[in-house]
This record gives structure tokens, C-alpha cells and sequence, in this order.
């Protein structure tokens, strides 16, 4: 993704403690997003990530449990201009909408 031509690096903190980084690239349509010092969840529930644009949300994963307070990249694909990304707390496994306010919110760049 850091290769792409169009690759770009945004940041954002997230609502309570935490911040996330996304290298994204229009051309591949995807994106890479770690997150750093996000709270740890009470047992039975993890982070989720959503494509939030003019459609409905879309998951697009769930963040791997932090270790030492950062969380391995995910990848995104099938990102579109408009899109954002957000990250909820979703109970078990995920949810197939959003159950819970985001405490992230990244807009991507059009």
C-alpha cells in the first residue's frame, strides 16, 4: 500500500483515548489501518471496523486484540470515494450493522 502512486497517510484520534493510521489508495480501492492505546473491552466484546459511505455500513473487519496497546494492520478493500472508516465495540464475533456509537471516525480523502 506505502508503494501505491496515489498512497496517502492520514491519523485520527478517536473519541475517548486512542488514535488510528490509514495508508489508503484510491487506485487499489483498499487501505491499511492500525490503531494504537485504544481502551481494552470488557470480556465478550471487540473493536469493529466499518466502510461507512453513501450505502448502508459495511464491516470490514474486526481489530486483532491489542498486544501492548497497539493492534496488527487490517486490511480494507473495496474502499470508494466518500467512504469513511469507523470503529465501534460490537458484542462477540460482530454485528452486521452497527450496534454502538463509533469511537472512531476517519473521513477518507475523495
Amino acid at each position: 500500500m506505502l508503494n501505491a502512486p496515489d498512497a496517502k497517510i492520514l491519523t485520527a484520534q478517536a473519541f475517548t483515548t486512542g488514535s488510528a493510521t490509514v495508508v489508503m489508495s484510491h487506485r487499489d480501492r483498499a487501505l491499511v489501518l492500525t490503531t494504537a492505546m485504544l481502551p481494552a473491552l470488557p470480556a465478550g466484546h471487540h473493536y469493529q471496523v466499518w466502510l461507512m459511505g453513501r450505502d448502508r455500513p459495511q464491516s470490514a473487519g474486526m481489530l486483532p486484540d491489542p498486544h501492548r496497546g497497539l493492534t496488527a494492520p487490517v486490511v480494507v478493500t473495496g474502499v470508494r470515494p466518500g467512504d469513511m472508516v469507523g470503529v465501534t465495540v460490537e458484542p462477540g464475533n460482530g454485528t452486521a450493522a452497527p450496534t454502538a456509537t463509533p469511537v472512531l471516525m476517519l473521513v477518507l480523502p475523495a
